[in-house]
């Protein structure tokens, strides 16, 4: 080795003071940008993490918006047959009775045929007197066919208790 090589590896040479300096400096900047370049990388695996978690519920919330478009369709084409088929009845329903033509205008008759007025109070009169007189006629032999023996004496509800009497 040199006397020069060796006075150029020497920091503390009095010639040279900014070359330490620089030196610290550039430790000190590289220092700071391995801080910042880790701090950027934990921030980023945070990032992917929340991104993946986003992902597995967007995941999850696309399949379920699928089944219900599934649905959705299923139920539009079912909708869609069926008010297909109620037109269809609604087009055909002369189709299954024949044509009719009227010939003259119907008439009306100036008086009811049916039911007659005074029929109808006879019928009623003389179905009132068949009941009355039927149920005055079931008093009558009941009371004539009455045993006086087999009437029961009203016994008042304080004595029905009373183990004094005898029945």
């Amino acid at each position: 080795m040199s006397q020069n090589s060796l006075s150029s590896l020497n920091l503390n040479n009095s010639n040279s003071p900014s070359a330490r300096e620089v030196l610290l400096q550039e430790l000190v900047i590289a220092q700071a940008d391995q801080q910042g370049y880790v701090a950027q990388a934990q921030e980023a695996d945070r990032q992917i993490v929340q991104l993946e978690n986003r992902l597995k519920a967007l995941v999850q919330l696309q399949s379920r918006a699928d089944a219900l478009e599934r649905d959705l369709q299923i139920a539009q084409a079912t909708f869609s047959s069926k008010l297909t088929q109620v037109d269809a009845n609604r087009s055909n329903i002369y189709d299954s009775y024949p044509q009719v033509q009227i010939l003259a205008e119907p008439s009306l008759p100036e008086q009811p045929s049916s039911p007659k007025t005074m029929l109808a109070l006879a019928g009623a009169l003389v179905g009132s007197l068949l009941i009355s007189s039927g149920l005055v006629t079931h008093w009558l032999y009941q009371l004539k066919n009455r045993d006086p023996d087999k009437t029961q004496l009203y016994i008042p509800a304080s004595d029905a208790f009373d183990p004094s009497l005898k029945r």
